[in-house]
């Protein structure tokens, strides 16, 4: 049995049609058939019922097929690993709405055979990404650890430290008379699209000031979120570095229950020798207060 024989047999399962499989794999309907026909000479076993219109897989075929999806994924990690390992390319993700991490030029000036590969998209793609290991490490904050289900051998390590404060234009305090009023009456600015960020915050704030919000509204970038709320559009908890220079606002700080790890999150199972390095590099230099 070769991988090849293995791919074909998955198209011909998922297709449950020989002929749209052969299209798929590019080959002649009649080689699908003859190396379908070779699996099962092979396994000594019936793997598709074949009838006028398609084919679908007998109960031996299904057990085939799940391991046969499992080996190809495993393959394909395998052949992704190794390709990594020998060039030396890491495949890092970045939500993009988060601040600079100047530890990675670091690594890249002691490490210049190491090539960055990087992907940036939404914390939902990233995670479903590092996953399928299609990534090899992800750069997100500390509270999207809940996205990751038990069990996925996902590890992570703190590269930035940021303390948070409450931030709102003085027009803001102004028009309700107090901190608590216009948390109340205002929706909460974040770059985060999570969840449980939100509410992490909202019971945060209730514990610590008495109030909390209703609303959260989440927008891509910090520039964005600068303009929102100098134009006093709600309130935003943020690291005094995100707060664009010249914004005249009132700015209060919110304790330890506030304060943003940013942090590098990678899977076990696919430790290439470039992670091992990046990791070891980012643990030895410890955490850097931004």
């Amino acid at each position: 049995m070769n991988i090849d024989k293995l791919e074909y047999f998955i198209a011909a399962a998922e297709l449950e049609n020989f002929t749209k499989a052969a299209e798929k794999c590019m080959i002649a309907q009649t080689t699908m058939s003859k190396y379908i026909s070779q699996l099962e000479s092979e396994l000594d076993a019936v793997l598709f019922f074949r009838t006028n219109k398609g084919c679908a897989l007998t109960e031996k075929g299904r057990i085939l097929y799940e391991h046969a999806v499992k080996i190809r994924n495993e393959y394909s990690e395998m052949v992704s690993e190794i390709k990594e390992e020998r060039s030396g390319e890491l495949n890092i993700g970045f939500d993009g709405s988060h601040f600079f991490v100047p530890i990675f030029r670091e690594f890249q000036l002691e490490y210049p055979d190491t090539a960055f590969n990087v992907s940036v998209a939404d914390e939902k793609q990233l995670v479903n990404q590092l996953l399928q290991r299609k990534l090899s490490a992800v750069v997100m904050p500390d509270s999207l650890h809940t996205r990751f289900r038990s069990g996925s051998k996902i590890r992570t390590v703190d590269i930035l430290r940021a303390e948070e404060y409450l931030v709102l234009s003085r027009d803001v305090i102004s028009r309700f008379g107090s901190i608590e009023a216009a948390i109340e009456h205002l929706p909460f600015i974040t770059k985060s699209y999570d969840e449980s960020y939100h509410s992490f915050c909202r019971e945060n704030l209730r514990k610590k000031l008495g109030v909390t919000f209703r609303d959260a509204q989440s927008v891509q970038s910090q520039d964005v979120q600068n303009t929102l709320l100098a134009i006093s559009q709600g309130f935003g908890i943020m690291p005094l570095s995100e707060i664009k220079e010249g914004m005249d606002f009132a700015i209060y700080p919110l304790g330890d229950d506030f304060v943003e790890r940013l942090q590098l999150f990678y899977c076990t199972q696919s430790m290439s020798a470039p992670l091992r390095r990046l990791v070891s590099f980012i643990r030895e230099r410890g955490v850097m207060d931004y």
